[in-house]
């Protein structure tokens, strides 16, 4: 993912096309989901549009259709 530190925009990309849909969710400090995705089986990259953030450090998690899933910590600047 990147870039990040964000500015904006932020492209998820994966190594592959996705072997399934995805659930891509940000959430802020809190735990709370403030903004949720689907992603397509078959896509490599996904633009998401983090304008209205905050600026601050929030957790991106992707979740797969056969329930595993995986985070990393994004920075809003």
């Amino acid at each position: 993912m990147f870039p990040n530190p964000s500015n904006g925009k932020l492209e998820v990309r994966a190594s592959e096309p996705l072997r399934q849909h995805a659930k891509l969710i940000i959430y802020d400090t809190q735990g709370r989901a403030i903004l949720r995705l689907l992603v397509q089986k078959g896509m490599r990259s996904t633009m998401v549009n983090t304008e209205h953030l905050a600026k601050g450090v929030y957790t991106l998690q992707l979740w797969f259709d056969n329930g595993s899933s995986g985070w990393e910590k994004v920075v809003e600047q």
